[in-house]
This record gives C-alpha cells, structure tokens and sequence, in this order.
C-alpha cells in the first residue's frame, strides 16, 4: 500500500467464452487480461472498506484461431467492499464496473474495430476475490 487510504496493484484474469448462432457458426475465445490498478479505501468499520479502483488494462489472446493484428485496450473503474483477515489478506466483493474497452484485428483483408462501454453491478455479475497486500 502507498498509505492507510491508497494502494497501487496489478492483476492477471483468464477469460473463456463460446457463443453459438443458429448452430451453425460456433465461436471460441480465450483471453488473457493484464493490468494495473490503484484501490482508494473508505474505512466504514475496523476491518471493513469500501474502495473505488481506477484500472488500465489489456488483452491477448490465445488458442489457434487468433485474428492477425489483435489489439485490446480497456479503461474502466469499479467500486467494492474489502474485509481484512489479516492486515494483508482481504476478501473483497466487487459492486459494480464501468469499462470502456476498445479492440481491433483482421479478419481476412477487412479491419474489424470493437468499442464497447460496459456497466455492471453485483446484481448482474457478482464477483468475489482474494486481495494480498504487500
């Protein structure tokens, strides 16, 4: 932690998606998700915060059928609770997220470009986590 309220971080995420159409076009994709990360912590009780968490990220993916010129960039902040173990291991319930994420690849000859801004709140995607700190 850089002090009592901020800390600085980074993370690795695996992502696996298929989605289907018709049953006849089937797409695979596996990413990898890297990133850095600063956590701003609202003390609400002893070992309970609640934390606001600007993020930058990227992408790359894997498998055999990866496009030619695969690019991803994502932006986005979230907010969470984190409770303390132990000074250093929380276990944290993430809120909510907007994401603004941008990516680019070839298919063929054609330039495919993405943008998508996403929100989500524990209603629709609930997430729990462990967090360590140094």
């Amino acid at each position: 932690m850089l002090s009592d309220k901020v800390a600085l971080g980074g993370f690795l995420e695996y992502r696996s998606s298929t989605s289907s159409e018709a049953r006849t076009l089937e797409d695979n994709s596996r990413t990898l998700h890297y990133g850095i990360y600063t956590r701003i912590h609202f003390t609400l009780k002893e070992k309970l915060v609640m934390y606001i968490q600007p993020r930058l990220s990227s992408a790359k993916y894997l498998g055999d059928n990866t496009p030619d010129g695969y690019f991803n960039l994502n932006v986005g902040t979230g907010a969470g609770l984190l409770y303390f173990i132990t000074p250093k291991f929380g276990l944290n319930l993430v809120l909510g997220n907007i994401n603004y994420s941008y990516t680019t690849f070839k298919v063929s000859k054609d330039k495919y470009v993405s943008n998508d801004f996403t929100f989500e709140t524990v209603l629709n995607s609930p997430k729990l986590g462990i967090s360590f700190y140094l």
